[in-house]
């Protein structure tokens, strides 16, 4: 179709902008939509004499296969110990769940009688707080990690946006890529160490949030 007046076109530019305008802030149902908000996020020191394990699951694109990853610190952001686990072809909450379930147990083995566990995958947060039920398929997995997290005098388990885990995630990526099953980093990786610096820092990363 060709619109020959000009006076047509501009009008039809600006009503096609003011339903775009419209739907940007209306869902299909009418209701208004969620406003955006930013936030700062950043990795935050355990209290005096506590330590913190960070720990993550990742993903390669191509070919999708499964790592898992994390990290010990003390209240400086000392670096303690680091891992990552290849896993294979598995689902997020597999991964993540392993991931989980390797930091609890280096732990154990290095004696932590107080940790902070700190995730941005709510399902497993769920899984651990609430006692939610767990994904078919993983139910030795989470017994292992619940049954390890006895051993440990105080557990504080919450959940993190991705900003303020960027070690444990750059040590699952190396997960994924490893061609031996799972390795212990007793010194930060030179790919985590800059990463470190930052978060001993105290710099922030921005992140989109939706408000009510």
């Amino acid at each position: 179709m060709i619109f020959r007046n000009a006076n047509n076109q501009r009008c039809l530019k600006t009503e096609i902008l003011s339903r775009a305008i419209e739907f940007a802030y209306t869902d299909i149902n009418g209701k208004q939509a969620c406003s955006r908000a930013i936030i700062q996020v950043r990795w935050i020191s355990p209290p005096i004499n506590w330590y913190k394990l960070n720990s993550n699951g990742s993903f390669l694109e191509n070919p999708r296969l499964a790592g898992g990853g994390g990290l010990i610190r003390d209240d400086k952001g000392d670096w303690i110990k680091g891992y990552a686990r290849a896993i294979g072809i598995t689902t997020n909450v597999a991964a993540e769940s392993w991931a989980l379930r390797d930091g609890i147990r280096l732990c154990i083995a290095l004696k932590i009688p107080v940790v902070i566990i700190e995730l941005d995958a709510q399902v497993v947060v769920d899984l651990l707080k609430k006692n939610a039920s767990h994904p078919s398929g993983i139910g030795a997995l989470v017994s292992d990690y619940k049954n390890g997290l006895k051993e440990i005098s105080m557990v504080q388990i919450q959940h993190c946006y991705q900003e303020a885990k960027k070690c444990a995630d750059t040590l699952a990526r190396r997960g994924a890529l490893l061609s031996q099953d799972f390795v212990i980093f007793l010194d930060p990786p030179t790919d985590v160490l800059f990463l470190l610096s930052l978060d001993v820092a105290g710099v922030y990363s921005d992140r989109f949030v939706s408000v009510a």
